[in-house]
């Protein structure tokens, strides 16, 4: 369970850094856009024959309401699933014979539908994403079996130790910013929506001035753009009204939160609101404050936690560079007659590192493998592709150019004032998990 959790937060990490990287990235990056308003975003590489082409929408459950919770996911799902060309099984049939691989995520912030083939067939991935994105048909018989998949993914989330922490950090954080809500959706959502809602989410989002095309790859702009205007260029809708997302002001709705799941450890959670993509100095800094608290076997929580005080079977940092202010993460997972003792040791830590109580070597550890982590996640096309994209949805792509520059521009005394900021133990929320007591079960 502890691997679940580490491995989903890492990949958010990775995710972000892989952002960062993208853009320090030779060639210089192709940018355009059409006369629809889509973003086109191309960058070379011809070290393998192989290309990435991708489709990033500007759309996440932070633009949904409590009635449409976890529709931008449910629709992701249906984004293969069948045109007046092809049938979802043909679009399956098509990747495969040409070599590729498909995939889709969807976050808080974007969706995102991409496809990893050889070179070669660059202009068939192109194809194929195009027809999905323009013509996807919305067939009830479809909806109704991607529904029951949904479900199961939903309770299977349920069982999940790094979805049921997302989950509950998040709703104790934010009371009016939809960042509360489960990027899932709910049973209640999922069963509930019909397909007019699908209909109106489509043509309220999927229009061509909240997506863009990101093609990285063993190609050139000369070659992809008078594909990219035939295929993409007959997409139409109108742009939505400006989004209207409610800003979050005070501190945590939730200051503390206890509760019991059929785990085998526990866990303790400190939340903290932390810097959005539009804070461009404070994220340079605060990704340095979380490798330096929790990432890595040398992070200060878990030399404490784990290897001095010996209270935590783990201990690690994670934050996400989100739209808007998001969540720094601390996260220890004990035995559950240590949870006060590890409550106590993280406090202490966070305490300690606003007031600079660590050594430059720790500092420099820190930064080391920030900068080795976002490189080693910029080795592949579709890692730069996710980097891209990433930026190209939630601010510009032109935001991490200068990413490696700024983030050796961080001092020691920048970590304390980024700590001193954001790490304030009054303004966190406290999230505990233990398993049930069974004991008391028994006895009862």
């Amino acid at each position: 369970m502890l691997r679940t959790i580490r491995s989903a937060a890492m990949a958010l990490v990775l995710l972000a850094l892989a952002a960062h990287a993208a853009l320090a990235a030779e060639p210089p990056i192709f940018r355009d856009r059409l006369s629809n308003g889509m973003q086109v975003v191309i960058l070379e590489n011809h070290k393998s024959p192989v290309v990435s082409v991708n489709v990033f929408v500007k759309v996440g459950s932070m633009y949904e309401d409590e009635h449409i919770n976890g529709i931008s996911h449910f629709f992701e799902h249906l984004f293969f699933r069948g045109t007046a060309r092809r049938t979802g099984e043909e679009f399956k049939r098509e990747i495969e014979s040409l070599g590729g691989q498909t995939n889709a995520k969807t976050t808080k912030d974007f969706t995102q539908f991409y496809i990893n083939l050889p070179s070669l067939y660059w202009k068939q991935g192109l194809d194929i994403l195009a027809d999905a994105l323009l013509n996807s048909s919305l067939n009830p018989s479809e909806i109704e079996q991607e529904r029951k998949v949904v479900l199961d993914e939903y309770r299977i989330s349920l069982e999940s130790p790094g979805s049921i922490v997302q989950g509950l950090i998040y709703s104790m954080m934010f009371k009016d910013h939809p960042y509360r809500m489960p990027i899932i959706g709910t049973e209640a959502t999922l069963k509930g929506m019909k397909i007019q809602d699908f209909v109106d989410f489509k043509k309220r989002y999927y229009v061509p001035s909240r997506c863009a095309v990101v093609v990285v790859g063993d190609v050139t702009p000369e070659q992809v753009m008078p594909a990219i205007r035939d295929l993409f260029g007959p997409f139409t809708g109108s742009p939505p009204p400006p989004d209207s997302i409610p800003v979050e002001v005070g501190g945590p709705n939730i200051r503390e939160h206890v509760e019991r799941r059929d785990l085998q450890n526990a866990f303790v959670v400190l939340g903290f609101r932390a810097p959005s993509v539009r804070d461009r100095p404070d994220i340079y800094r605060v990704d340095v404050l979380t490798f330096l608290m929790g990432q890595g076997e040398g992070s200060l929580l878990n030399r404490r936690l784990v290897d001095d005080e010996k209270v935590a079977l783990s201990a690690s940092a994670d934050f996400l560079t989100q739209r808007d202010p998001g969540v720094i993460t601390l996260t220890a997972t004990t035995q559950p007659v240590r949870i006060e003792r590890v409550r106590e040791a993280m406090a202490k830590a966070v305490e300690d590192v606003r007031a600079g109580r660590f050594t430059q070597k720790d500092f420099e550890r820190a930064k080391a493998l920030l900068m080795n982590t976002y490189r080693f996640g910029n080795e592949t096309d579709s890692g730069k592709a996710d980097g891209l994209g990433f930026y190209a949805a939630i601010d510009n792509v032109e935001f991490a150019q200068t990413y490696l520059d700024e983030v050796e521009k961080v001092t020691l005394d920048d970590v304390v004032a980024a700590a001193n900021k954001y790490l304030d133990m009054k303004n966190a929320s406290v999230l505990i998990l233990r398993p049930p007591d069974r004991r008391a079960s028994a006895d009862e």
